[in-house]
Parts: C-alpha cells; sequence; structure tokens
C-alpha cells in the first residue's frame, strides 16, 4: 500500500510541476559488503528542466494530496499514460485516445445513451431490452428463406446490439472534452467536434490496422503529432480538474512558458486552416 501511494504522489507531482519525478537517490544492500549507491544514468533530455513549474508547489496542500490519493486507484493506469513518455506518433495518439476513453469510464461510470441529453434519453432499460429483441426478430424475419444458419444469426445480432445502451468513443470524448476547451481555448483546435473526429478516425485506423495510413506522409504524420500532443495536454488538465479548481488551472496556464511552448507547435503544424492555438488561448485570457 505504500509503495502505491509512492508511485500515486510521484504521477501527482508530475502533473501538478510538468517535470519528471522519479528515483533520484538508489542504494542496493550487497551482502557481506553493506550498502552501496548506485549511481543513476538519465537517457531523458533536461529541455524540460527550463520551464516553470506549471501550479506552484506551495498550492499542493495536504488536503489536495489527500484528494488525491482518495481518488488516484479508481483511476487506474490513466495518470501515468498521462505523464509517460512520448512514443510513436501512431502510438502516442493511440494511447492518448485510450486513455481518454478509459478516464471517461472511470470518472462517469454509469452514463449511457439513456442519460438527459444523450441518444436514447428517456428510454428506460427494460424497454431497450423489448426493443433489441423485437429488433433481432424482425432481422431473423428478413433472413427467411436465405441459406443462414439462424442460430448463429440470431447470435450476431444479439451481440451488435447488446451494447447499444453504451455511449460510442466518440460521445464519450463530447462529454469528456468541454471542460477542457472551457479552461483551455485553442488548444484542440477552433472547433472541439472536428477534434474529436479527428481522433476517433486516427483511432480506428490504428486500433483496426485500417490501409488509410498505410502510406503515412506529412499530412497523418502532423495529424498525429498535434493529437498526441494536444490530448496529452487534456489528459492533464482533467486529471488535475479533480483536484485543483478551473480558474487555479487557467491561471496556471496562462502563466505557463510549457503550455505556450507546446501551443506554438501545434501551430507549427499548420493542421487547422486560419487558426492558432497560440492566439486563441492568450486572447481569451
Amino acid at each position: 500500500m505504500a509503495f502505491h501511494h509512492s508511485e500515486s504522489f510521484a504521477a501527482l507531482l508530475s502533473l501538478w510541476t510538468g517535470k519528471r519525478v522519479g528515483v533520484s537517490h538508489l542504494e542496493v544492500d550487497v551482502p557481506n559488503e553493506g550498502w552501496h549507491r548506485v549511481e543513476l544514468v538519465s537517457t531523458h533530455s533536461h529541455h524540460e528542466e527550463s520551464f516553470t513549474e506549471l501550479l506552484p508547489l506551495s498550492d499542493l496542500t495536504l488536503e489536495v494530496i489527500a484528494r488525491w490519493l482518495e481518488i488516484a486507484t479508481g483511476l487506474g493506469p490513466v495518470p501515468y499514460m498521462a505523464i509517460a513518455d512520448r512514443q510513436v506518433l501512431q502510438i502516442d495518439a493511440l494511447i492518448v485516445a485510450a486513455a481518454l476513453e478509459g478516464l471517461h469510464r472511470r470518472l462517469y461510470p454509469g452514463h449511457s445513451r439513456t442519460d438527459e441529453h444523450q441518444t436514447l434519453a428517456g428510454v428506460s432499460r427494460t424497454k431497450l431490452r423489448k426493443a433489441s429483441s423485437a429488433a433481432v426478430k424482425a432481422a431473423l424475419k428478413a433472413l427467411n428463406g436465405l441459406p443462414v444458419n439462424y442460430e448463429q444469426a440470431e447470435r450476431v445480432y444479439q451481440g451488435a446490439l447488446a451494447s447499444i445502451h453504451e455511449l460510442s468513443f466518440r460521445e464519450k470524448l463530447v462529454e469528456l472534452l468541454p471542460q477542457v476547451d472551457e479552461v483551455a481555448p485553442g488548444l484542440l483546435g477552433p472547433d472541439l467536434k472536428e477534434w474529436v473526429g479527428d481522433l476517433v478516425q486516427v483511432r480506428n485506423v490504428q486500433a483496426h490496422l485500417l490501409k488509410d495510413h498505410d502510406d503515412f506522409g506529412e499530412k497523418e504524420m502532423s495529424q498525429c503529432y498535434v493529437l498526441g500532443l494536444s490530448g496529452r495536454w487534456a489528459l492533464r488538465i482533467l486529471l488535475l480538474l479533480q483536484v485543483a479548481s478551473s480558474e487555479q488551472i487557467r491561471k496556471a496556464l496562462s502563466e505557463s512558458s510549457q503550455f505556450s511552448y507546446a501551443l506554438a507547435n501545434l501551430d507549427r503544424e499548420s493542421v487547422w486552416d486560419n487558426f492558432s492555438a497560440y492566439e486563441r488561448f492568450h486572447s481569451s485570457q
């Protein structure tokens, strides 16, 4: 338990400061010789050391730490995915997509399409099951006379409709990300639905190994880079919103050279026509 708490606290420190947090001193106990210090060799760049902390350590109170440790277990691997080293562009975009979907599932475990403002709002689970059953019967009736195995066909249709009440990946992002767009306008481009659509498309291509990106030219590289970078910041903001106020985070972002640097890098890729993430964010402050 103590080890788990130390790992969770280290993740919080990385999210809070924007700096890598790891082992700074290590010793091993060699039999008959005692303790020996191990020299740690880092392969990481020290580029991030030139950036100031995102949120000041003076604001990392015991109350904040206690709140984080209380919720961290329920967040699973998401915090570690948010602070992990960036990977190959395609993999990085896929990791961001998986982390965002996982975070939605963990923050809103009971949300479904039958909730208010969703596609099937007002439809009870009982009525939905009856409708699914009727749809399966209608589909089987349409196959009447065709050379198919009806038992297998029935299982296929039942499987396809079994999760009809669950939100799609797109719907989860649409529900999850507006709070990011409010705290950091511009980070997710000129149109949130367009950003969501791009991530859904890239995620489907990479997860199912579709051929759309086989050539993986400059356009695809830029898109994956922008989605990976902006998505990681979105993850970080969403996690910090669990223990800090939106006003606190917005102010920190406006004063963060690291965040401004990220916005400038997004603009450099020119993925969004006639739009600057950097200018949009800073003009809104």
